[in-house]
């Protein structure tokens, strides 16, 4: 079954699929999970108050997400000329794979950008979500929509987010 959530709060979100997980959770390999999670936030998103309100502190965040978020930024090019052809293309997408078969699937795996209402919305996917890194997944899909946001001269829209798993790890089984 497929859980939907809707807010204009990132912080409100985060502890809505905290929630999800602690009473709905399925107890899965050392984890407690939730699947097939949407989320749709809507509304401003200015990233120091996004960082505040989910308790980030940006100096002590693991070298691993902030190298996979700028690997990913980096790689947006192609989805801004996409843009700059026309705003109403279908194609402003990134898959976010390892280039060497042997890794598993990236946890954020696909990018999707798309320009309607006026506004540069995008919808991501999540492989799977770790609850303890949700936060900085949060900041990090945000600060990718401003980020393009810039980079096109459009205005920010809103936020899809599907997630196939969020869990916590159990440090002792259940």
């Amino acid at each position: 079954m497929i859980k939907l959530i809707k807010t204009n709060n990132f912080s409100k979100l985060y502890k809505d699929i905290y929630k999800l997980i602690k009473h709905n959770g399925t107890y899965i390999d050392s984890t407690q999970e939730v699947f097939n999670v949407i989320a749709t936030i809507d509304g401003t998103f200015d990233s120091v108050v996004v960082a505040d309100k989910l308790k980030i502190n940006l100096l002590h965040v693991d070298q691993t997400d902030k190298s996979e978020f700028l690997e990913i930024r980096k790689n947006l090019t192609e989805v801004f000329h996409e843009f700059k052809i026309s705003n109403d293309t279908r194609r402003g997408t990134f898959c976010h794979l390892y280039e060497d078969k042997k890794y598993l699937p990236r946890c954020i795996s696909l990018l999707h950008f798309y320009y309607r209402e006026k506004q540069l919305n995008l919808n991501v996917y999540f492989r799977s979500s770790d609850i303890r890194r949700l936060q900085y997944d949060l900041y990090t899909i945000n600060e990718l929509l401003i980020h393009a946001c810039k980079m096109l001269s459009l205005k920010i829209g809103y936020i899809n987010i599907f997630w196939g798993s969020v869990h916590e790890y159990l440090s002792n089984g259940r």
